[in-house]
């Protein structure tokens, strides 16, 4: 499914986001949490 989904990973609660993006270069989570910086989280 695509979009943000709270989740918990080996014990871990976080959030995954799902895009569908096929042309992307590279896709970033950005906000407040690290300046608006689209370099400082990158998605796999």
């Amino acid at each position: 499914k695509l979009g943000a989904h709270v989740c918990t990973h080996q014990g871990v609660a976080g959030v995954n986001f799902v895009v569908w993006a096929p042309n992307a270069k590279r896709v970033s989570v950005v906000g407040n949490f690290n300046g608006w910086d689209g370099r400082r989280h990158p998605m796999r």
